[in-house]
C-alpha cells in the first residue's frame, strides 16, 4: 500500500503502511538512543518485536486508562525522561491507541520544547483516524481533552497485524471514526466504504483499504486547516453529543463508539429541524446502530442533568449557544448554535426514546 506525507506547520511527516508489527516497531526507531512509551498489553503481546530497539533503562510502560492521560499522571513520565538524560538528539517512539498518543504527544511537545517522536498506532481508532492531524489533548480532573496543543509525530507507522488483539468494542468504535470521515466526504466515499463495510466488521485485510482512504479524507481537511479554526471543525461530527455519552456513562462507553451514537444523534436532531429527510437519518443510523447494541444498556440509564454537564463543557461551545455539526446529506454539513434547554436537551432526550422503541420492537420481534 502506497505511502504519503502530510504537510504541518511544525514538520512534515510520513504516514507508513508496514508489513508486520516488528517492522513498524524497527522502522519508527531510527535514532542513536530511542526511548520507548507504549502501552503495557501491547509490549507483553509482542515482546520480540522490541528486542534490539531499546536499552531496558529506556523503557517506560503505561496501562491505557484515560485516568492516566491527565497533568497528574504524566509528572512521573517527564521526571523519567529528564533522569534518563533524553536530550535533542533522542527519539520517543510511541507505541498504543490514543490514550499513549496522546500521552506521547503532549510529553514530546513540551519536553526540551519539542523533540523528535514517532507513532506506531496499535488500535483501529487510532490507526483510522487519530495519528493524523496533529492534535494532542489530556484530562484536567472532570474535564476531558482541555489540556493541548498540535504537535504532530515526526512519522507514522501502520500494519494490519497488530489490529488482530483488539477486542469486539475497540474494533467497533474504531469502524466508528471510520464511518464519520465517509459521512464527511461525500456519497461516493460514503458509498465505496459501504461496499467493504461488512469485511471490515468482518475484521478481513481490506480494513487496511478503508483506513487508507479515510486518513487521505483528512489529510486534506488537516492541511487546510490544521489549527482547527475553519473547515477541519466540521471532522468533529458526531464529538459533541458523543463525549457528553462518555462522560455522563464514565467512558463505559468507548469513544468511537460514543462518536457513532452521537453522529445518529446529530442525524435525529437534523431530521427534526427539517435539515434532513427521514429516509436519510435512516440510511445513516442503519449503517451506526450495529456498532452500538452492546451499550444500549449503559446509554438508557443516563440521567440527563449528567447530560447538561456534560455538553456545556465541550470546548467547541460559545457562550451561551451548544454548537452542533448537523448535516443536510451525506456531505453536507454545517455548524448549527443551538439553545441547550430549548432544543439540545429536548432532540437528545427525544433520540433516545427513539433508540429505545426501535430496541423494543427489534426484541418483540425475535
Amino acid at each position: 500500500m502506497e505511502n504519503f506525507f502530510i504537510k504541518s506547520r511544525a514538520h512534515d511527516y510520513e504516514v507508513r503502511f508496514e508489513d508486520s508489527f516488528a517492522n513498524s516497531v524497527k522502522r519508527a526507531a531510527d535514532s542513536q538512543r530511542n526511548f520507548l512509551l507504549a502501552d503495557k498489553k501491547v509490549y507483553a503481546l509482542y515482546p520480540n518485536a522490541f528486542k534490539g530497539l531499546f536499552d531496558s533503562q529506556d523503557i517506560y510502560l503505561v496501562e491505557a486508562l484515560e485516568s492516566n492521560k491527565s497533568y497528574e499522571a504524566l509528572v512521573p513520565l517527564f521526571e523519567w525522561l529528564l533522569r534518563q538524560n533524553f536530550r535533542k538528539d533522542c527519539k520517543l517512539v510511541v507505541v498504543g491507541g490514543g490514550v499513549t498518543q496522546d500521552m506521547g504527544a503532549f510529553v514530546a511537545n513540551l519536553l526540551l520544547r519539542g523533540v523528535r517522536w514517532s507513532l506506531v498506532p496499535t488500535t483501529l481508532l487510532a490507526q483510522g483516524d487519530s495519528c493524523i492531524g496533529s492534535k494532542s489533548s489530556i484530562n484536567f480532573g472532570s474535564f476531558k481533552n482541555q489540556l493541548g496543543y498540535f504537535y504532530p509525530p515526526h512519522s507514522v507507522h501502520l500494519c494490519y497485524e497488530v489490529l488482530g488483539t483488539l477486542s469486539d468494542d475497540d474494533w467497533n468504535s474504531g469502524l466508528g471514526e471510520i464511518v464519520k470521515l465517509a459521512i464527511i466526504a461525500g456519497e461516493s466515499s460514503f458509498s465505496r466504504a459501504m461496499d467493504v463495510f461488512s469485511d471490515a466488521q468482518a475484521r478481513k485485510p481490506v480494513v487496511m483499504e478503508l483506513i487508507r482512504d479515510t486518513l487521505l479524507i483528512k489529510k486534506d481537511f488537516i492541511e487546510r486547516d490544521e489549527l482547527d479554526v475553519g473547515p477541519r471543525r466540521l471532522l468533529n461530527f458526531g464529538h459533541t453529543f458523543g463525549h457528553a455519552y462518555e462522560s455522563a456513562t464514565n467512558y463505559q462507553i468507548p469513544h468511537g463508539v460514543a462518536v457513532a451514537i452521537g453522529m445518529g444523534n446529530a442525524a435525529f436532531v437534523s431530521q427534526k429541524l427539517g435539515m434532513l429527510p427521514e429516509e436519510q437519518f435512516k440510511l445513516v443510523w442503519s449503517t451506526l446502530e450495529p456498532l452500538t447494541k452492546q451499550f444500549l444498556v449503559q446509554l438508557f440509564a443516563i440521567d440527563m442533568r449528567t447530560i447538561a454537564s456534560a455538553i456545556q463543557r465541550d470546548k467547541k461551545n460559545t457562550s451561551n449557544k451548544i454548537n452542533c455539526i448537523l448535516l443536510s446529506g451525506v456531505g453536507k454539513l454545517e455548524i448549527r448554535p443551538l439553545s441547550l434547554q430549548e432544543d439540545v436537551l429536548p432532540l437528545i432526550e427525544g433520540f433516545l426514546n427513539w433508540i429505545k422503541a426501535q430496541d423494543n420492537q427489534s426484541r418483540s420481534l425475535r
